[in-house]
């Protein structure tokens, strides 16, 4: 189905790699389903197909959905393809102008394929713990300034109100500190 959207729709698109093309990488069974890389000349996505049997044609494309993997937490798209059916996913690259030739492009497709099931490479692709400590570290700070402005405009506030000594002297003297015999006069 890719190969033909290459030959017909997609050849003479400027953001196309004309050095690489439509090929599969790395395919396996991965919880009973076909799990791999495609590569193209304008994207290399992380494809997931449904199992023997399973009907995928129903997916609504655009939708989102997180799949784990050891390595951590994925976001595939689905999508439907009138001759290949249903599919889900995840762009890696797009476009494809990094790559110089089609074999760069299918080893760095075969180097995902196997670092998506380690363990150890959950830290440097699972970021969603220190989002949300970056997250609600903003908001923190967020809070305490306006816990800030409003001291600041309470103090502001409290220094405009004019005192007695202010107001009979026409704003000449000094404010004494105030107390409580200031505040009952």
């Amino acid at each position: 189905d890719f190969r033909e959207v290459w030959h017909s729709k997609m050849r003479d698109v400027p953001l196309v790699n004309k050095a690489l093309s439509v090929e599969p990488v790395g395919f396996v069974s991965h919880e009973g389903r076909g799990l791999g890389v495609l590569v193209s000349p304008w994207f290399m996505n992380l494809i997931m197909l449904p199992r023997d049997g399973e009907d995928w044609s129903a997916l609504v494309p655009g939708a989102k959905e997180n799949i784990d993997f050891p390595s951590g937490t994925y976001e595939f798209i689905h999508n439907v393809r009138e001759m290949g059916g249903g599919y889900k996913a995840c762009s890696l690259f797009s476009p494809m102008g990094d790559f110089q030739t089609q074999m760069q492009a299918t080893d760095v497709a075969r180097a995902i394929m196997t670092e998506l099931f380690k363990d150890e490479n959950r830290a440097e692709t699972d970021r969603k713990s220190e989002i949300r400590a970056g997250r609600e570290a903003e908001i923190a700070a967020v809070e305490e300034a306006e816990v800030a402005q409003a001291a600041e405009d309470a103090r502001v506030e409290e220094m405009a109100q004019p005192t007695r000594r202010k107001l009979i002297s026409g704003g000449l003297a000094e404010d004494a500190p105030r107390d409580a015999a200031d505040d009952a006069e």
